[in-house]
């Protein structure tokens, strides 16, 4: 038996996919195994929260990995966060989570992971576009792709000093796939779900 868990914001959670986001149309993938495959059975969980940054994120990780596994089974962890870290708020000049500590906090949840999973990933930040700038449920604030690159930056440099896997989405990566700006179309989800896969499959994680 093993457990599959996915962290991350609302475009963890499916935000505004019909078919329920691209977790979800993982664990289709997972739960078509298990029932065509005896000797195959993985649990997955979205443990996406909208508006979740990622110190939020590495606040609740124990707490919500230990309820799902069974220290005899097999854990796999991925994350997509970023997002919100780097929405810039005018009125006070800065991210709701500054470059620097962005960078440390995924350094801890790549040490809470060695520790606790049989493997880990990150997911490259997704680009957004000019309809969040500024963000029209939050007027004084702002996502930007520039923002965007700086933090995807420090994600690729410390998946790379840490040597942990980080999955590319941006290629095939089309401005039609965002349904708001920052949340994906069900193509989106589709995407990143189809890449997410690839890399089950390619790694043998399942």
């Amino acid at each position: 038996m093993s457990s599959l868990i996915a962290f991350g914001d609302s475009i963890t959670w499916g935000a505004w996919d019909t078919a329920g986001g691209w977790v979800q149309r993982i664990r289709q993938h997972v739960d078509r195994r298990t029932l065509s495959d005896d000797t195959f059975y993985c649990e997955v969980y979205n443990m996406g929260v909208s508006g979740d940054t990622s110190q939020d994120v590495l606040h609740r990780m124990q707490h919500e990995i230990e309820p799902r596994r069974d220290q005899d089974d097999e854990l796999h962890l991925l994350f997509l966060i970023g997002t919100n870290d780097s929405l810039y708020c005018r009125d006070t000049d800065s991210f709701q989570v500054a470059p620097g500590e962005f960078g440390e906090t995924v350094r801890a949840a790549v040490a809470l992971s060695e520790e606790a999973a049989d493997s880990y990933a990150f997911i490259e930040i997704i680009p957004v576009d000019d309809r969040v700038d500024p963000v029209p449920w939050h007027s004084t604030h702002s996502y930007r792709n520039t923002y965007i690159d700086r933090y995807n930056d420090i994600l690729h440099t410390v998946c790379n000093d840490t040597e942990t896997p980080l999955i590319m989405i941006r290629d095939g990566f089309e401005d039609e796939m965002l349904a708001d700006g920052v949340h994906l179309t069900s193509d989106g989800h589709t995407h990143i779900a189809a890449q997410v896969r690839d890399w089950i499959t390619t790694q043998s994680v399942l």
